[in-house]
């Protein structure tokens, strides 16, 4: 990716009120090792206190450089102050601020796999003709690697309140960008949830508020000098092996003694460190990755108001609709839903080491509720909000999150893209766009060298992903053929199509029972007679509906389908368990709701009770049915769940072979 801006640097001298000049020390200045130094001769009767005063600095400067002061001193003992800190001979010490001035740049996007130009236009705030504009035939589709402009209108790479948009560049760090940006590592974690100090990666773009700084604490390296007092038989080799420094180190520290006599006093050099309060921007970069390093996990709880207590706080806001006689079937798979979740509390038990608090609210499907709902100072302190699938709802329950810094779980829509420019937002079911654009790499992966066969139903509308993998076949010159289906396909005909030796994977235009019904015996016979050739089926999410009459036809014929859930032979389980708590099964649905609120629970209290936001790599869970590995689109965006379940039939049996 180009980089995305440039930047100028303008230094601005200035005296800041709030940090107090000091002018230079009226002392001598002498060079020990490779710094400069003011010393002080002490009188007779002189206390450290009296010299301070004297000198126009504070007791624990003295003692700070000077460590042997804080016992007394004595007549004629040096003490040194360094002339970097108390300000050079001639001048005083005033602060530089830094601004950087932003000059027109275009920003440019380099597209990933499963980007649409509606959520690339969404995660930079501009309008979609705009960047269709900008990018002449974008509207007819984008491939992952192909560059964008993105459109600016405001000012030149700027969003609202000032920030910028920079492109990490190969050697940088989060420290390296806040001290090139004088802004702080919280204001960058702030606005950046997806990166961090091992998540900081070239060509990524981040945003950037510059000349943010705030007081913190650095732990800076001092001289200090510890007076000796020569023994008869010293030498500099001596005197520099009992102190554990080198005779350099003694020489630069003493440069006017060169010969030592006894009752004589040296210096001893000792390197200590020093707790300095200053600017994030004064900071080196070395300093701030010092300060930072081992705690910035802290600095992100902190940020992001990451509960890291013994308690796991769980919202569920759903329109279980019991004000209503007779509840809707919606109604009643959220309830079974929300009975699964409650049997995974049941399995962690007190198992996990943290106290649960499930916090239940009915929206009764009505809007208004929902708000009064969301007003609640309660849900402020929650770790997660569980939210519904209805439009109007969702979007108040994503905006409630963005506010409150709570995350949300959107478990039931696939159709919401909040998740593009919220940060709070995790959608639990892959959208479309990068359902196509997984499910496409895992053919070109598993299929390689097979010829496509497109089974088109010209009566019923094909799947969007059918066209979305047509388009990448077609890119990436896969060959292909396609067959219409008018009525249902014979033996016969379909073996006319096929060439010896050759590899045919057949991917029907949709998930439908018709057109399944219309080719699975033409396809599964031709498996059978054409034993020159290899044979395999792509089903669709909706073939998991039909294995009860299909399963020995799917196996027979080497079948594969993806799904975005999967129930496995221990949800079977999960099911009898239900049936006895609750006295009635599971209703048909897909996902199967009560297994799915059982994953979701154990997906939440094991990334929480482990310590793990939600969102991270460790928090990653194969549940009974859906599999949670959730990566943000952009560093400032919410996260999606990137996991996609294939299922293979054969002969061999049913197995999940990719999850």
């Amino acid at each position: 990716m180009r980089t995305i801006y440039r930047v100028t640097w303008s230094i601005v001298m200035a005296v800041v009120a709030a940090m107090p000049t000091m002018a230079q020390l009226n002392l001598p200045t002498k060079r020990l090792g490779n710094d400069d130094y003011y010393y002080y001769k002490v009188k007779s009767n002189e206390s450290v206190y009296g010299v301070a005063e004297k000198i126009g600095v504070t007791v624990n400067d003295i003692v700070k450089y000077n460590p042997q002061a804080q016992n007394g001193l004595e007549k004629n003992q040096m003490l040194f102050l360094p002339v970097s800190e108390f300000g050079a001979k001639g001048n005083t010490v005033a602060t530089k601020p830094v601004t950087t001035v932003i000059e027109p740049a275009a920003v440019t996007h380099k597209v990933k796999s499963g980007e649409s130009v509606y959520g690339i236009a969404r995660t930079y705030n501009v309008n979609v003709d705009d960047l269709i504009a900008a990018n002449p035939g974008i509207n007819a589709g984008i491939t992952p690697g192909q560059m964008l402009t993105i459109p600016t209108t405001k000012a030149p790479t700027l969003v609202d309140d000032g920030i910028i948009y920079h492109t990490i560049v190969r050697g940088e760090s989060l420290y390296s960008v806040a001290k090139k940006y004088n802004t702080t590592i919280e204001s960058l974690v702030k606005l950046n949830p997806g990166v961090s100090a091992t998540n900081f990666k070239a060509d990524d773009v981040i945003k950037v508020k510059p000349n943010t700084t705030a007081s913190i604490v650095v732990d800076r390296k001092i001289e200090q000098f510890t007076p000796y007092s020569i023994k008869e038989g010293d030498t500099f080799e001596r005197i520099a092996a009992a102190h554990g420094i080198t005779v350099k180190a003694l020489r630069d520290a003493n440069p006017d003694v060169k010969k030592l006599k006894k009752g004589h006093i040296v210096y001893i050099p000792n390197t200590a460190i020093d707790h300095k309060t200053v600017s994030s921007g004064e900071a080196t970069v070395q300093e701030l990755e010092e300060t930072y390093g081992k705690r910035l996990d802290e600095v992100y709880d902190k940020v992001h108001n990451v509960n890291n207590d013994n308690e796991i706080n769980v919202g569920i806001v759903l329109p279980f609709q019991l004000h209503k006689a007779q509840a809707p079937r919606q109604a009643l798979l959220y309830t079974e839903f929300y009975k699964g979740f409650m049997m995974a509390m049941d399995s962690v038990g007190n198992n996990c080491g943290k106290k649960i608090n499930i916090n239940v609210w009915d929206t009764q499907h009505n809007l208004n509720v929902t708000d009064s709902i969301l007003a609640l100072d309660q849900l402020k302190s929650l770790d997660v909000l569980i939210a519904p699938s209805e439009p109007k709802q969702l979007e108040r329950c994503n905006k409630f999150g963005a506010t409150a810094g709570v995350p949300v779980l959107n478990c039931f829509s696939t159709n919401n893209e909040d998740y593009v420019d919220n940060a709070m937002v995790m959608q639990v079911h892959i959208p479309s766009s990068y359902l196509s654009a997984r499910v496409a790499q895992w053919i070109d992966n598993r299929f390689k060298g097979y010829t496509i066969v497109y089974l088109e139903d010209p009566d019923t509308e094909k799947k969007e992903i059918y066209q979305d993998l047509k388009k990448h076949f077609a890119d990436t010159k896969q060959p292909t053929k396609t067959l219409t289906i008018i009525n249902e396909l014979t033996e016969s005909k379909l073996t006319q199509y096929m060439d010896p030796g050759v590899k045919y994977l057949f991917l029907p235009s949709n998930g439908s029972k018709t057109l399944l019904k219309k080719v699975a015996e033409a396809i599964d016979e031709v498996k059978a007679s054409r034993f020159d050739c290899e044979v395999a089926l792509l089903g669709y999410p909706e073939y998991t509906m039909y294995i009860k009459d299909y399963q020995n036809r799917f196996s027979s014929i080497d079948t594969y389908i993806f799904s975005r859930f999967y129930e496995t032979r221990q949800a079977r389980d999960l099911e009898r368990k239900y049936k006895s708590r609750y006295g009635e099964g599971f209703m048909p649905s897909a996902p199967v709701m009560g297994v799915y609120g059982f994953d979701v629970g154990m997906f939440i209290v094991n990334a929480l009770s482990n310590g793990h936001r939600l969102w991270d790599e460790e928090a990653s869970h194969k549940g009974l049915q859906t599999t949670f590995d959730f990566k943000r689109v952009s560093n400032w965006s919410g996260a999606i769940n990137e996991s996609v379940q294939f299922i293979r039939f054969n002969k061999s049996g049913v197995n999940v072979i990719a999850r």
